[in-house]
């Protein structure tokens, strides 16, 4: 098996096991939601009314989530973010283009 299949192989059963790890604790949030019909979105989000069950969903998601890139859990929300934009450039650098190289022009003598 080449390095490339080797690493399509890793990345499935990431996808798998993250899968694994996330859907319940997703559809957890949904139920959480549902709790509260009469409730708009606005409503459930806002940060000093937002129900303790949807909080605690949303907490239980978070930290599956992490575990899926580490395992050990984030300090802050920056530190996740900063993690996150890392792996982002990682990931995205192959697909950038390459710079091409500027020619400096020469001067005409006068």
């Amino acid at each position: 098996m080449q390095d490339w299949q080797r690493e399509i192989h890793r990345q499935a059963d990431l996808s798998s096991r993250a899968e694994g790890l996330t859907a319940p604790r997703a559809q957890a949030i949904l139920d959480a939601r549902a709790l509260y019909p009469d409730s708009t979105l606005a409503q459930l989000y806002d940060p000093l009314l937002m129900p303790s069950e949807l909080v605690q969903a949303h907490q239980r998601l978070d930290r599956a989530v992490e575990r899926c890139y580490r395992p050990e859990p984030f300090a802050s929300d920056r530190e996740r973010v900063e993690f996150l934009f890392r792996l982002y450039e990682q990931l995205a650098a192959p697909l950038l283009p390459a710079p091409t190289p500027t020619r400096r022009r020469r001067r005409l003598a006068s």
